[in-house]
């Protein structure tokens, strides 16, 4: 689990010296028990484990222990399956043993930890044992309270200072005597001298021996000597135990992130990699190693190597971080526009979208992406999608397409008139022309804009303009009010052909005299040219078209037919005064009492006043108009009038001188007499 010698130290309550002790026992036994199995092969293995478990206490823990913790020496693999088949008995006796909790966890979590099945070890063939050492008095009080069992008594009385090879324990003083040579192995490297007992010396009847034994295939013996408390001589080992991972935290991230490597002998660990790519890293203790996701590495197994092997920590997985957009140039454009987007961490873009719809792009770097406006692409949000997820930009891209008309309604109008545009992608119009002339609008929505037909506008073409370029809208009929300059004649009968000059008088729907509708014909833009209708009354002409109606400042006079009805009185010599009533009288040329030509005045288009002529008789009374002549119903009679004398000149003359007499009603004089005075 990790556990220094002081952290095992404190949880036994013994002291530290004592617990490096117990495992040096462990490891002498081991190889001692090694060689054994080497000598006994494959059956003899599961009598000697059950022997050993017959011994009790913490020393078989730490045996048993040791031996799960290093079953690769185990050549065959039937003999590998035995021993952790023993060992987890092994932990079952030492938990229901009367031991400490420190010895029934050393136990247990040896039982559950496998060893890599190879490992190349660079470690000595041999090392010395320091000379033993006491232990302090304090030490001596601390073992005393945790020899509950004879072999932690034994703990309590001068014992050796391990040697051992391990990387959780590079504190541990350790020599390497001259002459040595260093093994190649592809196991862990036992060296051990036979013999020994409990206290960790070696004795023998014939003076300092040393006795060398190692796993490897290939191993140089070398010699070491010390001296025990009876002065023979003793034998010294040494395991090489691999390193062993637990766990990370965190189990995934990006470059740069820091990760925990937690498990056991990590202490003098050599390297440490990610998926094949060394990493910055730093040994907290024997079971946990700080360390960084390094530049260019991908997902894959985290390794820690130590000079007794390496461990694989399982797959770390690598993520991508999330880019970002910080900004995009040109801000709208056409479909096929180039935009350069700018960010960080771009570079690994798998996509790039234009408000949903997919673009084809470049990537320049790792800051910049050019992507190219697809077809059908619409305003809004450019993203990029990287393997670290999706970024949006912060403003939108305004994609400008041509306008396009499907209708304009009215399709005609006089100036100021609205017009509705309809189509798509009006949003972006920036001028609307009436065959040339610029036009105020307003834009109701992206399929339709109003517009007020300009004042000087004509008929023409209507071009909408946007900045993708200008369409065409179709024709448009700017109509004009007419204007009525004249007519002539300026009278006349019902059926007289009267020609209307003016302006803009195309297009022309009616033309009227005195509210009157009259036939007509379209001349010109300037001339209509119209028939007096039979019902027609003098007054104004007007002509109308689709922009207005234009009214003469002049009237129209309409002559009609006269008809007289009566006349007053209806008798009377020649100077009376008489009153003729009648119809359509107005424009009468010529009033007659028979053949008599009478001087006459209109009154009224109903009343004309006649005198009747000294020549007139008795005879009907005839008038006429340019429309025709009207005769009275009646005859007017002439009657005789009485003569009267005015005058004579001279007033006195000689008999026989002429004399000339004035005065009326002369004509038809029978006589003329001077009377007597």
């Amino acid at each position: 689990q990790g556990l220094s010698y002081k952290e095992i130290a404190e949880e036994l309550d013994i002291s530290q010296a004592a617990v490096e002790t117990l495992i040096f026992r462990a490891r002498r036994n081991l190889a001692e028990a090694l060689e054994k199995v080497r000598a006994l092969g494959e059956f003899g293995i599961g009598s000697l484990l059950k022997s050993l478990l017959t011994t009790g206490g913490v020393k078989i823990a730490a045996t048993v222990a040791t031996v799960a913790t290093t079953t690769v020496v185990a050549s065959a693999p039937p003999v590998r399956d035995t021993v952790v088949h023993f060992a987890q008995q092994a932990a079952d006796v030492v938990v229901s043993a009367p031991t400490t909790s420190a010895a029934k966890k050393l136990a247990l979590t040896s039982v559950t930890t496998t060893a890599p099945a190879s490992v190349a070890s660079t470690q000595p063939a041999s090392e010395v044992a320091p000379p033993p050492q006491k232990l302090t008095p304090r030490d001596e009080r601390r073992s005393a309270g945790a020899a509950s069992t004879p072999a932690l008594a034994a703990l309590t009385t001068s014992v050796p200072t391990p040697v051992t090879t391990v990387a959780s324990e590079t504190t541990v003083p350790a020599t390497t005597p001259p002459g040595a040579a260093a093994v190649s192995s592809t196991t862990p490297t036992v060296t051990t001298a036979s013999g020994g007992g409990d206290d960790g010396s070696s004795r023998s009847s014939g003076g300092s021996t040393t006795q060398t034994s190692t796993t490897s295939a290939t191993s140089t013996p070398s010699s070491s000597s010390g001296k025990s408390d009876s002065g023979s001589s003793r034998n010294t080992s040494s395991v090489s135990i691999p390193p062993a991972i637990g766990g990370l935290t965190p189990s995934s991230g990006s470059v740069g992130t820091t990760v925990v490597i937690s498990g056991s002998y990590f202490s003098g660990a050599t390297a440490v990699s990610f998926n094949g790519q060394s990493a910055p890293f730093r040994v907290d203790n024997d079971g946990q190693i700080t360390t960084r996701v390094p530049d260019g590495t991908t997902s894959g197994n985290i390794v820690v190597t130590t000079s007794a092997g390496t461990a694989n920590g399982g797959t770390f997985t690598v993520t991508v971080p999330g880019a970002s957009i910080s900004g995009f140039s040109p801000q709208s454009g056409t479909p096929g526009t180039t935009v350069t987007l700018y960010g960080s961490r771009v570079g690994s873009a798998t996509a790039v979208r234009f408000n949903g719809t997919s673009a084809a792009f470049t990537q320049t770097g790792d800051n910049v992406v050019q992507a190219k406006v697809p077809d059908g692409a619409t305003s809004g949000p450019i993203t990029i999608t990287t393997p670290g997820g999706t970024v949006s930009a912060t403003a939108n891209f305004t994609v400008l397409v041509a306008a396009s008309v499907s209708g304009i309604s009215p399709a005609s109008g006089t100036a100021g008139t609205t017009v509705t545009i309809s189509g798509a992608h009006l949003s972006g119009v920036t001028t609307v022309r009436f065959n040339g002339t610029s036009a105020t609008f307003t834009v109701v929505s992206d399929s339709q804009i109003t517009v007020t037909v300009p004042a000087y506008a004509t008929t023409g073409q209507v071009v909408v303009t946007t900045s993708v370029g200008s369409t065409n809208a179709g024709a448009f009929t700017v109509l004009v009010a007419p204007t009525l300059y004249g007519f002539t004649p300026s009278s006349g009968a019902p059926g007289t052909t009267v020609q209307i000059g003016g302006a803009h008088l195309g297009n022309a729907t009616s033309v009227k005299f005195n509210g009157v509708s009259a036939t007509f014909t379209q001349v010109s833009e300037s001339q209509v040219s119209a028939i007096v209708p039979a019902a027609a009354t003098s007054g104004q002409v007007s002509v109308t078209t689709a922009a207005g109606t234009a009214t003469t400042s002049n009237s129209f006079t309409v002559i009609l037919s006269p008809a007289v009805s009566g006349l007053s009185p209806n008798a009377g010599p020649a100077g009376t005064t008489v009153v003729i009533t009648g119809t359509h009288l107005t424009g009468a040329t010529s009033v007659r009492f028979g053949d008599a030509s009478a001087s006459f005045s209109v009154t009224s288009d109903s009343q004309i006043t006649a005198t009747v002529p000294n020549n007139a008789s008795t005879n009907l009374v005839r008038v006429s108009t340019p429309s025709g002549t009207a005769y009275s119903s009646s005859s007017f009679t002439v009657t005789a009038a009485t003569p009267t004398i005015s005058g004579l000149s001279p007033g006195s003359a000689a008999v026989g001188s002429a004399i000339a007499i004035s005065g009326t009603h002369l004509n038809g004089a029978s006589s003329v007499r001077f009377s007597r005075q």
